[in-house]
């Protein structure tokens, strides 16, 4: 989260005034690298305590030196986010308003702001602001600054594409939601975030009117690209030589949520004399999680956390014959780990309503509605059943 900026400069020898160096718990750049890495593990509050105690030191501190310190803004501008992370609006607020005094074109502080926005329900505000941060960002790319600033705009910028890609969905327009979407996606340079984005553009496309769908022909199958130097796993009818056919279900859901009261009456009854089942779990557990992993005959994993190859290799490992996507394009989908082809049968179906676009996935679990949107659309790469 680190911004370019101007050297800080030195105080004169013998002041009376606090030097930034000497902050409670370390310098500028070693409490904003700390506060950064707090963030990163979601420790919103311990984010706070941290950076509210650091800046409160401040107060001895020139204004002119304060202002010039960019440690110290990102520092404040963790905090905001973190406080935003909490639900703490007014107080993100708050240090929004200190990070303009120092610096009032901060991008980061202008999308924290958004955020709240969308928290609120103010799609229109959002939308508008939203516009006014993308404009902003394109002319300071398009200025061509030195790569580590325009690393800093892009990932901005991604960000801001994505939320745009939200409100349009949700305002009504949906294939504009979508083209967003897909810009976030090109402009992300985290790869695992840009497959996200692309997921949401697919989402979004469920929302768009049929007869509108032409400009988006074959976007789904776009999908496979992101997957194409993803090594498939390779399976022999030896190594799946069971007594019990093994039936695995994958999923960022199964938690208190629909997908899971689905799921839980078939781990209740299926027939364990002629199956064995595993579930995989892509979420915090709650006591639906718990209540589901306590079923007779239920092999229970959470893979929360773990790299998509390394999800992969634990399904494998379980021998899995018949793998079970329930997730789709959602939220936290599990698609990365069955692009892997961790199972030699894999099927997508009750928590998403379409083809993942994924050639690794080989049956789609539909009904005669939507086999038949699918057929018409030619979109497949799954075959509904």
């Amino acid at each position: 989260m680190a911004k370019r900026g101007k050297r800080q400069k030195r105080g004169r020898s013998g002041s009376a005034k606090k030097p930034l160096a000497a902050l409670a718990g370390g310098s500028p750049a070693e409490l904003l690298g700390e506060a950064s890495r707090l963030f990163a593990a979601a420790r919103y509050t311990d984010v706070r305590a941290l950076a509210e105690s650091a800046l409160a030191s401040t107060a001895g501190a020139s204004a002119s030196e304060a202002a010039a310190a960019h440690d110290l803004v990102e520092l404040r501008y963790v905090l905001a986010t973190s406080l935003v992370q909490l639900g703490d609006y007014g107080a993100a607020r708050a240090e929004i308003a200190c990070i303009r005094e120092s610096a009032p074109a901060h991008p980061g502080a202008a999308l924290q702001e958004i955020y709240i926005e969308k928290a609120e329900g103010r799609t229109r505000t959002e939308l508008k602001h939203l516009a006014a941060l993308i404009s902003y960002l394109e002319e300071r790319l398009a200025e061509e600054p030195p790569a580590p600033l325009a690393a800093y705009y892009r990932k901005f910028l991604a960000e801001s594409y994505s939320l745009r890609g939200s409100a349009l969905t949700l305002a009504g327009s949906a294939a504009a939601g979508v083209r967003s979407f897909l810009a976030a996606s090109r402009m992300e340079a985290d790869e695992a975030q840009a497959v996200a984005e692309y997921s949401n553009a697919l989402f979004a496309l469920n929302y768009v009117a049929v007869e509108e769908r032409a400009p988006f022909a074959g976007l789904a199958e776009g999908f496979d690209g992101f997957f194409s130097a993803a090594e498939r796993m390779t399976h022999t009818r030896a190594r799946h030589a069971h007594a019990r056919l093994r039936i695995g279900y994958i999923s960022p859901d199964l938690r208190r949520h629909a997908v899971a009261f689905f799921l839980l009456p078939l781990l209740r009854a299926f027939d364990r004399e002629r199956f064995e089942v595993f579930c995989y779990a892509n979420n915090s557990e709650d006591a639906v999680s718990r209540t589901m992993a306590q079923q007779p005959g239920v092999h229970w994993t959470n893979i929360l956390g773990l790299l998509p190859e390394e999800a992969a290799r634990l399904v494998a490992a379980d021998e899995i014959d018949i793998l079970c996507d329930l997730s789709g394009h959602t939220k936290d989908n599990c698609l990365a780990v069955l692009a892997r082809k961790p199972a030699p049968v894999q099927i997508t179906g009750l928590g998403y309503m379409g083809s993942t676009g994924l050639s690794a996935i080989d049956y789609l679990l539909g009904d005669r509605v939507l086999d038949a949107a699918e057929e018409a659309e030619d979109a497949a790469a799954e075959r509904c059943r």
